[in-house]
């Protein structure tokens, strides 16, 4: 295994951090936005809203997306650092 430069290894961890917690912070979101709008899911479905599921099954996906990136670029990071 080649050897990372310190700062690499810090660099590759922040980024890593920074994508994880922008993955909370869209689920964050997300919970906002199904307490703020005045139906619920059940009620989308029933009247057919499927662009408002849609971009709420896309933000959750994004969410989880970056937050499974970011624990892989951390644990890069952790490994070179070994």
């Amino acid at each position: 295994m080649s050897r990372k430069s310190k700062s690499s290894v810090d660099m590759q961890f922040v980024w890593g951090d920074t994508l994880i917690k922008t993955g909370v912070a869209v689920v964050w979101l997300v919970a906002a936005i199904g307490l703020y709008t005045p139906f619920t899911l059940r009620e989308a479905m029933q009247q057919n809203m499927t662009g408002y599921i849609i971009m709420i099954a896309g933000l959750l996906l994004f969410a989880f997306g970056l937050w499974q990136w970011g624990r892989k670029v951390r644990e890069q990071a952790t490994i070179a650092d070994r």
